[in-house]
């Protein structure tokens, strides 16, 4: 038996010894709960995640970063959806394959029904309005149901979805379903259902990966593309901005981020590090998955007086991002000026006289060029020298978080079921303060 099965084996022992431990916390009245289940499905994942042996990168970073611009450049291909306004509204899977294909797989009208309900349930103030609604429950495709959810809508707008963490997630999910109907009222199906676009028509996927009404209906995106420069073990997916104002997406980043083998991290050379970088990070850092993580600042040739300009505000990035990671790998080059390179005979006049512009600066050319090779260097090595590690090393640590967590939730309960009263009181602000954190 050589290490890395050693190492595997290990991990899926683990992982059914946590299985087995989140059953018998169900045998304690108050011990299991949502958070438990959703450990239970990670700790069910991970050994066929392993197992796949698929690489997954997650492309992540704030709104207009360029995370879809860096996607489009690493696959010499414009396939994502990007430009000015637009924002990723699902996550986006991207591996090679024969043609391509986009796969959208569609919500049934019984989960979209349901989600509806669920979003509802948070605004009991309205609950008298639904006495229209027959016995079977709330149902988008009547068209009485969608004029009562249209005006439950208007009065939230006003009323209530803006509470001091933001913009609420029930009320953008009441919206999103109002305003992506009509789009989709003919593809979604009464069971979950896959439309694909192939070919010609591949480009298609952008109506629902661009567009936040759109994406609601969806369930997953998932494209293979034909390009030469991808392994078929890897997959590269394009995150939402983690600043977006629909708290959904940040949900959606870190359910991927569970199952990434590796993280880039897209800081914009035009706003460097922000606000919402460092509650990303921060965020990041308590999942556990700082090892495995490149820093890419995207330049813009166009906002930089002088490349000594472009350095400075690299060193500010790498000096703030110490404060997370000692061994930072950071590169700085300029995705979009790459992308224009690589797909030259398709551009229009305008993108064609930008890119001759952006070739008469010497200067920065040469260095975005340089930090460019010096990033596909680092990749490489990481994806062939440690691509074991890459698999698993993420994977061990968040077994070791859920393992800590199982512990501790073993000690506050234990202390619930003593007879010590204060100890007992103790016990029940500790576990009001570990649901807070989950």
């Amino acid at each position: 038996m050589n290490n890395n099965t050693k190492i595997f084996d290990d991990i899926e022992t683990v992982s059914k010894n946590l299985l087995s431990v989140f059953e018998r916390m169900k045998e304690v009245p108050g011990m299991y709960d949502d958070i438990c289940d959703k450990k239970k499905s990670i700790c069910r994942a991970i050994p066929e995640q392993i197992r796949s042996g698929v690489v997954k990168i997650a492309v992540v970073g704030s709104i207009k970063s360029g995370k879809s611009t860096f996607i489009n450049s690493f696959l010499n291909e414009d396939l994502l959806k990007r430009g000015a306004g637009v924002v990723t509204s699902i996550i986006t899977k991207v591996r090679k394959g024969d043609i391509s294909k986009a796969a959208i797989l569609l919500k049934s009208w019984d989960e979209i029904n349901q989600e509806i309900e669920k979003a509802l349930l948070f605004f009991p103030d309205f609950e008298n309005r639904f006495i229209e609604i027959d016995e079977k429950g709330f149902d988008l495709r009547r068209k009485n149901d969608r004029k009562l959810l249209k005006k439950v809508n208007e009065q939230l707008r006003s009323d209530l979805s803006v509470t001091k963490k933001g913009i609420r997630p029930e009320s953008i999910i009441l919206a999103n379903a109002m305003e992506g109907y009509e789009f989709v009222k003919d593809v979604v199906q009464a069971d979950a259902s896959t439309i694909e676009f192939t070919n010609k028509r591949f480009q298609e996927h952008k109506k629902f990966t661009g567009t936040d009404s759109f994406a609601f209906f969806v369930k997953d995106v998932s494209l293979s593309v034909e390009t030469k420069g991808l392994d078929p073990q890897i997959e590269i997916a394009d995150c939402q901005g983690s600043d977006s104002t629909n708290p959904l997406h940040m949900a959606q980043i870190e359910d991927y981020l569970v199952s990434a083998s590796l993280i880039i991290y897209l800081i914009s050379s035009r706003t460097g590090l922000r606000e919402a970088d460092i509650r990303f990070l921060t965020i990041i850092q308590k999942m556990g998955l700082m090892d495995n993580i490149l820093f890419v600042v995207n330049s813009d040739f166009s906002e930089h007086e002088s490349l000594e300009d472009l350095i400075n505000v690299e060193k500010t990035i790498k000096n703030e991002l110490a404060y997370f990671k000692s061994d930072i790998e950071l590169f700085t080059f300029s995705s979009l000026y790459n992308l224009f390179c690589k797909s030259k005979q398709d551009l229009s006049i305008k993108n064609l006289k930008r890119l001759n512009q952006w070739k008469e600066d010497f200067d920065f050319v040469n260095y975005s060029d340089t930090m460019k090779s010096d990033f596909d260097s680092t990749l490489a090595a990481l994806l062939k020298k440690k691509r074991f590690m890459l698999l698993v090393a993420n994977h061990i640590e968040h077994i070791r978080i859920i393992a800590n967590d199982a512990e501790k939730r073993a000690e506050i309960f234990n202390e619930l079921l003593n007879e010590n009263v204060s100890k007992a009181g103790l016990a029940v602000e500790n576990l009001e303060d570990m649901h807070k954190r989950a």
